[in-house]
């Protein structure tokens, strides 16, 4: 068992019963669709007919269908796993001053791949939980292919933002001594960049605020309508592996500093 495999076999329990927890969430939520789906449409209605037009909410998309029922579940489901991917890279316990400079490389390396397997394994996880769950109330006349294609987006869409949020957590532990000190500023910081995103659809003069909100840019109603939008994609990958890059800079300034 290489270093690697040793570092998440240490915390695959925690993962597995994480990724399950979450995803409840599509399970409850699809699995009430076929019994009440009249009921939620009807919601949803009176919902859309009392939200203020400045929210800018696109009124000629069913909202019940099950692709963009599922979109509308996967919102909730984008910022718990925002959320794990934060805490991941907060407690990623990658402050060990006692390595020489060549084996802290080697040890810096191994905790970052260590969590970005872990945090996939999680994404993964949920997909096919939620897979099983959309293939058994999926209507037989339904193009279910196209669901279950729907669903591969979503969750490669989760991938992506959990692991922003991770990156952001590995710069955030390597500036804070203290893990818990180190999540609640990721936590905080998640929860401005989600107020952002809720500013940026309240008038189009406050617009620009979704510059600094993932959960706008990746928003999974958007992804089931209109698809990806390539250049956030890049952007949020850029930014993602640029925080890495900053944490082991980071670390290796203060190794030299200690040693």
């Amino acid at each position: 068992m290489n270093l690697v495999e040793k570092e998440i076999s240490k915390d695959i329990k925690s993962v597995i019963l994480c990724s399950i927890c979450t995803a409840l969430i599509p399970v409850l939520f699809l699995s009430i669709y076929p019994i009440v789906g009249k009921e939620v449409s009807g919601l949803l209605n009176i919902t859309l007919i009392n939200t203020p037009d400045s929210f800018e909410i696109n009124r000629t998309i069913n909202y019940i269908s099950i692709t963009n029922y599922l979109g509308y579940i996967f919102n909730y489901v984008y910022i718990i796993g925002a959320v794990y991917g934060g805490i991941l890279g907060a407690t990623s316990d990658i402050k060990n001053y006692k390595l020489k400079r060549k084996e802290y490389k080697d040890f810096i390396k191994i905790k970052i791949i260590a969590n970005l397997e872990k945090y996939i394994a999680y994404s993964l996880i949920i997909g096919m939980v939620t897979f099983i769950a959309i293939s058994i109330i999926t209507p037989i006349n339904s193009k279910l292919e196209l669901i279950l294609l729907e669903e591969v987006y979503l969750i490669f869409g989760l991938i992506i933002i959990g692991l922003l949020f991770m990156s952001i957590g590995f710069i955030i532990c390597s500036l804070i001594k203290k893990n818990l000190n180190a999540v609640l500023v990721v936590l905080c910081m998640l929860a401005y960049t989600y107020v952002l995103g809720v500013a940026s659809r309240l008038t189009y003069k406050l617009e620009i605020l979704k510059i600094f909100s993932p959960f706008e840019n990746m928003n999974a109603m958007d992804i089931v309508n209109y698809g990806f939008n390539k250049f956030i994609i890049i952007g949020m990958i850029f930014v993602s592996i640029s925080c890495m890059l900053i944490t082991v800079i980071i670390f290796s300034i203060k190794l030299k500093e200690v040693n």
